[in-house]
């Protein structure tokens, strides 16, 4: 994280990694609602302050996504959740295997 401020502009700049995962809105590991990353700093500086993303770098997610209740597994939960309409268990081989042999 780097925090820059110019001399008589009333404007500061921080720059920092921020994961994705963290500002999206969804429920909690409690299944409670969350607000999203905007939302959250709009709402804590009344409006003034503002986020610009810009993509950095791919990072994979610690853990078995096939493994309940892994940091990876919870991560796909909460997309498939956010998502809607989608099945709460990860996908089997078998349900997208061509059968026709």
């Amino acid at each position: 994280m780097s925090d820059k401020t110019d001399i008589g502009i009333p404007l500061c700049s921080i720059k920092a990694f921020v994961p994705i995962v963290e500002t999206l809105k969804g429920k909690d590991e409690n299944g409670k609602e969350k607000k999203g990353f905007t939302e959250l700093l709009r709402e804590n500086t009344k409006g003034k302050a503002f986020p610009v993303t810009k993509f950095s770098h791919w990072q994979k997610v610690k853990g078995d996504p096939l493994i309940k209740d892994s940091l990876s597994n919870k991560v796909i939960m909460n997309i498939r959740d956010r998502k809607g309409g989608m099945k709460m268990e990860i996908p089997q081989f078998t349900d997208y295997y061509d059968k026709i042999n």
